[in-house]
């Protein structure tokens, strides 16, 4: 087995419970959107560089590893400002205090 084979699972992991993290300081009584945007960053910047590494290490088809960068690019460049769009609307919707 290789290591990203062990990896990818922790990273699915700490993906999870950053985005509901960020989820969660959002969606609180009292905000903390600027903390929210960093989770946010943190969990594109993980995917991204653990499947940059995935791709240089890999012994899966061609086929394989084009599918899996695709699927990446859509949530770095699709998912990931979808949510700071979203954090960004919840901000302005928000009393002037928060945030």
């Amino acid at each position: 087995m290789e290591i990203m084979e062990t990896i990818w699972p922790i990273v699915a992991a700490i993906e999870g419970a950053l985005a509901a993290w960020a989820g969660a300081l959002v969606s609180l009584s009292n905000p903390n959107y600027r903390f929210a945007r960093q989770l946010f960053w943190a969990s594109a910047l993980i995917l991204g560089v653990t499947d940059l590494a995935w791709e240089f290490t890999t012994d899966k088809p061609i086929w394989f590893q084009i599918g899996a960068g695709v699927l990446t690019t859509i949530a770095i460049c699709v998912v990931f400002p979808m949510l700071l769009a979203w954090t960004h609307e919840k901000q302005q919707s928000a009393p002037p205090h928060m945030g």
